[in-house]
């Protein structure tokens, strides 16, 4: 198989975000948008993203109590997408495990109706990373019980994602 290509197009953080919660089944969940987001564009792939960002809503329904909240923030280094959830956490020992193929955390097998094989976050760091991104998982910012998973994005602000040839602006 050839190598993964992403399809660039000039998105808005703010809109991806809301696709992506309103494709997702959990629809109700709160969007914190930062105000230094106003009139960002980003180059991205608009399908990957949204899948990124709805799977990890999707986890956090199914194995997190329900996502608590979405925040989309500017960075120092680009932008950051955060899915809260109010359920038990992540150990600590399985935080990077969880990213590999097949791998599912010990929670997750004692939830009820929990039937996945693995594979949703592992082609969330994929999606990520053919982004030159990252994602990780950490303990809520509120000291709520939960988890707090976040995907950041590099940009140049001002500059594509990745070079393009030059346009002609009119």
């Amino acid at each position: 198989a050839g190598a993964a290509r992403l399809e660039l197009s000039e998105l808005r953080p703010g809109e991806l975000t809301s696709q992506a919660v309103a494709w997702s089944q959990s629809p109700e969940v709160p969007v914190e948008l930062d105000p230094d987001l106003a009139g960002v564009v980003i180059r991205a792939d608009k399908r990957r993203l949204v899948r990124v960002l709805a799977n990890l809503l999707d986890n956090a329904r199914k194995y997190g109590g329900g996502a608590t909240r979405v925040e989309v923030r500017r960075v120092p280094s680009g932008i950051q997408f955060a899915v809260e959830d109010g359920g038990a956490g992540v150990p600590s020992e399985e935080r990077e495990l969880i990213f590999d193929r097949f791998s599912r955390g010990a929670g997750s097998n004692r939830r009820a109706g929990s039937e996945g094989v693995g594979l949703g976050l592992s082609l969330v760091a994929e999606h990520v990373a053919l982004h030159k991104g990252r994602v990780w998982v950490e303990d809520r910012i509120d000291d709520q019980p939960g988890a707090r998973f976040v995907v950041e994005l590099p940009v140049a602000w001002g500059e594509p994602l990745e070079p393009g040839p030059e346009e002609d602006v009119p």
